[in-house]
Order: C-alpha cells, then structure tokens, then sequence
C-alpha cells in the first residue's frame, strides 16, 4: 500500500529522484494524508550511499497549545 500516492505527490518524488541520481542534498515537505500533518523527508548523499530521513512537524494548533501552556506556567 502506497500512502503518498496520486498526482500531488509525483513532482515532490520526481524532484527527490533527481537528488538521488545527480547525488545532492533534497529537502521536501508534504502533508500526509494519514496522519493529517505536514512530513518533511530530506535527502543528502553520503560516500557510499544517499541517506533518507522524515520527520513529523507538529500541526499549527499543537505549537499555539504548547506555548499557551508554557506562558501559564510563568
């Protein structure tokens, strides 16, 4: 099962397949639809290979909560 499927999706892997094959550093964000936030996948070439890593960011909601919570605390 493929989670980013569809035409939204192609330009941000076409762009990531580029880094891969001309060996530079990629650094794409997404929305994903299964958990509902933004995904960002960065790309960069080692020596012998080309290392892949993801994060999920914390949703607009999640920060002001966050920061509300800490302002109360003080």
């Amino acid at each position: 099962m493929t989670i980013f499927s569809g035409p939204q999706f192609e330009p941000i892997f076409d762009k990531i397949k580029v880094g891969l094959v001309e060996r530079v550093s990629t650094n794409e964000t997404l929305y994903s639809p299964l958990r509902g936030k933004q995904v960002r996948i960065k790309g960069y070439p080692l020596e012998d290979c080309y290392f892949f890593s993801s994060s999920v960011l914390p949703s607009k909601e999640e920060i002001l909560a966050e920061l509300r919570s800490e302002l109360k605390l003080r």
